[in-house]
């Protein structure tokens, strides 16, 4: 670094502290007590103010929230560290580009009915920019960004840049889980629903789907559920569904008997949860052999046959993936 690069930076520091000198010193302040892990200091920097970041749907309020969040950033990465740059100040706002290194090791909240995602061993190194802004009444406004696609793949996490719509298309997540049984499916199940009021109707609804899928695959005869849901759009518009395989008709009627599902069920049908719902359950007309590739010439040969060896050159196939 040359000497007209420091001359600058100290000309800038010190144009900040001339401008706003308790606001900077309260940013170093606050970085300093994160790096410390004194989280008890930290909230009590911002006090009855906010802090947001892009893990929290809405910015949390008041001193006991923002420790609370703090701990669970700290549970998530315990050996949280923050390398901060000389900051820009504004007359009410102090912004800093810093970089978040730690390791994940604890959990950190999740979505779309997940409530929390498991530590991964991984490191991260994500660039970021903490700004602190005060009001007018005097209250501290902190607010951490960073892209939220470079730190879930620093994770090892999926991440798409979609949009809502696509002309005929929509678009949003989905998760699968295996159920209790091996058997080839012969039947289906599809539950749709649709939610159009934010306020009223979603504010649970991923935890509530998420419910459904683990009743459904704690029932005898289950192959799998699939389910898949969206974000609300600009209207508050939200979508779900689920995709069910049974090895047999009759199980599908199992469900009916499963505690978990009758309450999971009932919070739809009796509770303002989702605008409209609907079910069919399908039974198989005809079916496929699952195929599968030989490693030594490609054909491919029934994975369930009873001599397991390819019909053109007598390689051994592999083991038969499950149904679902």
């Amino acid at each position: 670094m040359n000497t007209l690069t420091l001359t600058r930076q100290a000309g800038s520091l010190l144009g900040g502290l001339l401008r706003s000198p308790p606001l900077l010193l309260r940013a170093h302040r606050l970085l300093q007590a994160i790096n410390a892990h004194d989280l008890p200091a930290a909230a009590a920097l911002i006090g009855d103010g906010t802090l947001a970041d892009p893990l929290l749907d809405a910015p949390v309020h008041g001193e006991a929230a923002v420790l609370a969040h703090l701990r669970v950033l700290l549970a998530g990465f315990p050996d949280l560290r923050i390398d901060y740059e000389l900051p820009a100040v504004g007359r009410r706002t102090v912004a800093a580009a810093i970089t978040l290194h730690g390791t994940h090791l604890g959990p950190i909240p999740g979505k779309l009915g997940f409530d929390e995602v498991p530590g991964t061993g991984r490191r991260i190194a994500v660039a970021a920019v903490m700004t602190l802004k005060l009001d007018d009444a005097g209250l501290l406004h902190a607010r951490l960004l960073f892209d939220s696609k470079d730190f879930g793949q620093a994770l090892g996490f999926q991440a798409f840049i979609l949009p809502q719509r696509l002309g005929p298309y929509r678009f949003g997540a989905w998760y699968r889980r295996n159920g209790p049984s091996r058997k080839p499916p012969m039947a289906a199940g599809v539950t749709w629903l649709t939610s159009v009021d934010p306020a009223e109707y979603h504010s649970d609804l991923p935890s509530v789907v998420t419910g459904v899928v683990d009743s459904l695959c704690a029932t005898p005869g289950n192959v799998g559920v699939m389910a898949g849901l969206n974000e609300p759009d600009e209207n508050g518009h939200l979508w779900s569904f689920t995709l069910s395989l049974w090895d047999s008709i009759e199980a599908t009627e199992e469900v009916l008997a499963n505690a978990a599902h009758k309450h999971v069920v009932g919070m739809f049908m009796k509770e303002k949860r989702a605008y409209a719902t609907h079910s069919r359950v399908f039974k198989l007309d005809r079916e496929k052999p699952v195929m599968l590739a030989c490693p030594k010439c490609g054909k491919k040969n029934n994975a369930h046959k009873a001599v397991h060896q390819c019909s053109a050159c007598k390689a051994g196939l592999p083991p038969a993936p499950d149904w679902w």
